[in-house]
């Protein structure tokens, strides 16, 4: 892939994303991938995993957004900076919802093969979502 080709995917990616359309964003992934939110140490290898992973996160999440903040691409491999916000309004995995808005930053870095994403790795803070639900104390993973 030449990174124009990776920039376009990654991009519309995105925009599936900020429009909470789950089925659109998973079609910009592989069948068998390698998917791993670092923070949750959750590991991800297929489509069905990663659409219930993030049917979780839409179940509980109103008024989803998802942006690119920075995006650097080297024929098919990526990184970029992220902000989704939205509010949270019930527990995903050990964040519990408050309704309280957040905003929530991050970085992806990945390899997209044949058009589809084929390895990804988010890298996000945990502690900056509690502070903003206003979690005093840390909860153990």
């Amino acid at each position: 892939m030449t990174a124009p080709e990776t920039s376009r995917t990654i991009e519309e990616y995105i925009a599936a994303w900020d429009a909470s359309d789950l089925e659109k964003v998973l079609t910009y992934f592989a069948d068998e991938l390698v998917y791993e939110d670092m923070c949750l140490q959750h590991t991800m290898h297929t489509k069905d995993e990663l659409r219930a992973f993030w049917q979780a996160w839409f179940d509980v999440v109103a008024d989803n957004t998802g942006k690119i903040e920075y995006l650097m691409v080297d024929g098919e491999q990526y990184m970029f900076e992220w902000t989704v916000t939205g509010t949270l309004n019930g527990p995903f995995g050990p964040i519990q919802g408050t309704g309280q808005h957040i905003v929530l930053k991050g970085a992806s870095v990945g390899t997209v093969r044949d058009g589809v994403i084929v390895a990804d790795r988010d890298y996000w803070d945990l502690t900056q979502v509690l502070k903003q639900l206003g979690v005093k104390e840390i909860p153990e993973l």
